[in-house]
């Protein structure tokens, strides 16, 4: 061929020819090449798989279990948010809510239980929020005395029972103050528990390339073959143009 007679076009030939045979090499690895296996999520976990704890089981509030709580919240309220008796607060207060503090220090009004005026003191009223296990966590409303500026305050309490066998014994974990409404309001609803539904999203999978990236290396394949072709569609044309500048020439 006449077109291949050209030394520097055999040079350009073969480079544009290497070139596509080096991106094509590159692509079909690319998309042949299996996928890292994804590790199941149990994996991912600490201590790996077959570490997983069955969820909690709720606790059935029977009349009885009611009446048990009902008591305990009524002398906890007395004893230790009016701090009418701080010894009995003390044998209510289970060792997570004790912490680091002495019983001397109890005893003597340091205690992590947010007080109430004890001559404003109405009555207390409280609501289930949610149970599991062997404890219920519940919103204590202390109410005061009609017709004064005292609000109501409304408490974050958690209870369990630390009993043993069919004794039960409830103790107070956490009595935290959570909100107060002002004279008159009406409690507000407490928020629903926190129930998780699916398990969050895994950060792994979102490394993953998008499919169209492979767009980017065929695009790189498409321009490194239409090199040569237009290398090639250039030497005919200068071919066909010195053939009719010879026919067309004067004999």
């Amino acid at each position: 061929m006449a077109l291949l007679a050209s030394p520097r076009r055999r040079r350009r030939l073969a480079w544009g020819l290497g070139a596509l045979a080096v991106a094509a090499i590159v692509a079909i690895l690319a998309v042949l090449l299996p996928e890292g296996e994804r590790l199941p999520e149990s994996a991912l976990r600490p201590g790996g798989a077959g570490t997983e704890t069955a969820p909690a089981k709720p606790l059935k509030i029977t009349p009885a279990i009611r009446g048990e709580i009902a008591a305990v919240v009524e002398r906890f309220v007395h004893s230790a948010v009016l701090r009418e008796d701080l010894d009995g607060a003390w044998e209510l207060a289970s060792p997570k809510l004790r912490g680091s503090i002495t019983r001397a220090r109890w005893t003597a009004g340091d205690l992590p239980v947010f007080p109430f005026p004890r001559e404003a003191f109405r009555v207390e009223d409280w609501r289930l929020r949610y149970s599991f296990e062997r404890t219920v966590v519940i919103d204590v409303m202390v109410l005061p005395q009609p017709g004064l500026t005292q609000r109501t305050l409304v408490y974050g309490v958690e209870l369990t029972d630390y009993g043993t066998g069919a004794q039960r014994r409830w103790l107070v974990d956490t009595w935290f103050p959570q909100t107060t409404l002002a004279p008159g309001g009406t409690p507000a609803t407490p928020k629903p528990a926190v129930t998780l539904t699916s398990a969050p999203e895994s950060p792994y999978t979102k490394g993953k390339l998008d499919a169209r990236w492979l767009l980017v290396p065929l695009g790189v394949l498409a321009l490194i073959a239409l090199f040569p072709l237009s290398l090639l569609v250039r030497a005919a044309v200068r071919r066909r143009r010195a053939e009719r500048r010879y026919r067309d020439g004067p004999r």
